[in-house]
């Protein structure tokens, strides 16, 4: 009886240290599965938030509303100016866009960064776009009214 009752009582130890290790390793999994969770939620808000302006993209987009300005005081027709504002527009949009996008941050930045280089363009395009007929205004007013001005070049 004796025996009997010393190799219950060593086997009730092994269950319970049996029990307490698996209950451990349950709770180690929930606590595991819970921050796995948490992570999750985060990414997928971090995917659905707004970028700010990182590269100072709403500065180029003014420098380039200035230039299309400084292009229509020189009396353009409008069609060129339209051109040049559509180009704005859609890139605006595009930028618009692209915060709204569900996609990780690193694509929407590349994506920012490649809207901003193209608006830096599209200024550049409209700055030499206005020197250049700023250049033939001047030179139209101060030319002799004949062919002779097509010698020089």
């Amino acid at each position: 009886m004796g025996l009997k009752d010393g190799l219950k009582l060593v086997f009730k130890n092994i269950d319970r240290n049996a029990l307490r290790r698996s209950m451990e390793a349950i709770t180690g999994i929930k606590l595991n599965k819970a921050a796995q969770e948490a992570i999750e939620h985060f990414l997928r808000q971090s995917r659905l938030s707004n970028l700010g302006d990182v590269y100072q993209t709403s500065d180029l987009f003014y420098r380039a509303i200035q230039a299309l300005n400084q292009l229509r005081q020189l009396n353009v027709t409008n069609e060129i100016c339209q051109a040049f504002e559509n180009d704005i527009r859609n890139y605006l949009e595009e930028l618009i866009l692209i915060n709204r996008l569900d996609a990780d941050q690193g694509d929407k930045l590349k994506a920012m960064a490649e809207i901003n280089r193209a608006v830096q363009k599209l200024t550049g395009t409209i700055y030499y776009t206005s020197h250049k007929i700023r250049s033939y205004q001047q030179q139209s007013q101060t030319a002799a009214p004949n062919l002779s001005f097509l010698g020089r070049f």
